[in-house]
């Protein structure tokens, strides 16, 4: 099975959205190790942010960082192009 996951708060110091994103993450990475999971993130700091991660996790860094655009726009295509 897959996953997409777009954790739009890691890497900004955004304290209480950012620190559930990572405990989303590290969840999931302790009950699950089949699932491949594929984190859509906004910057290369968003995805370094996640930490640590298990090899079912794949991260992927969107182009440009301007959430609105990644979303309507480069997620999309993004998503498509991974299969």
């Amino acid at each position: 099975m897959r996953f997409g996951l777009f954790p739009v708060m890691l890497g900004r110091e955004a304290a209480g959205p950012e620190t559930y994103e990572r405990h989303l993450l590290a969840g999931l990475a302790a009950i699950d190790q089949k699932t491949e999971y594929h984190l859509w993130c906004l910057s290369q700091d968003a995805a370094d942010a996640a930490g640590d991660l298990p090899p079912n996790f794949v991260r992927h860094v969107l182009w440009p960082k301007t959430r609105w655009i990644s979303m309507s726009a480069s997620l999309p295509l993004a998503i498509r192009g991974s299969g």
